[in-house]
């Protein structure tokens, strides 16, 4: 199955989302960046493997910020967003695995301070992904006479 790539026709039609942490105490003059920040949903291709749903392309719009190479990813009722991460090399210029299940091992590249704000961007990027793309979650039917 090829990946499904999903890109909105331009301005109009964009996914806007705010994501805050609410853990944070904020003082009485806050920028954007310490409050609220939209995120719109850029591109989405969809691949389908265990929990995955695909890759998405976000931007943080205060930020002029780009980030590629979300995975999104659903098991039951829950859906979550997970920032992009890299395949950890050993010395030799191999890809690690680890041994028990034969994965790449992976390191991640950004992550953020507290849970909370982790869930918050997590929920600003599904919902503003399901703006996009309505039917993101829904399962693909096979259509093969």
């Amino acid at each position: 199955m090829s990946p499904k790539c999903i890109r909105p026709s331009g301005g109009d039609g964009r996914a806007e989302r705010n994501f805050q942490n609410a853990n944070i105490s904020h003082p009485k003059k806050t920028s954007p960046t310490q409050s609220k920040l939209t995120v719109i949903c850029r591109e989405f291709k969809s691949l389908r493997r265990n929990t995955l749903i695909g890759f998405t392309e976000i931007r943080v719009a205060e930020l002029r910020l780009d980030v590629k190479d979300i995975a999104i990813h659903a098991k039951g009722d829950s859906r979550w967003a997970a920032l992009p991460a890299k395949p950890m090399i050993d010395r030799d210029g191999t890809v690690i695995r680890d041994s028990a299940t034969g994965k790449i091992q992976c390191a991640n590249v950004f992550e953020f301070a507290d849970r909370a704000t982790r869930d918050a961007f997590s929920h600003a990027v599904i919902a503003a992904l399901l703006e996009l793309v309505l039917d993101a979650f829904e399962v693909e039917e096979d259509v093969s006479s």
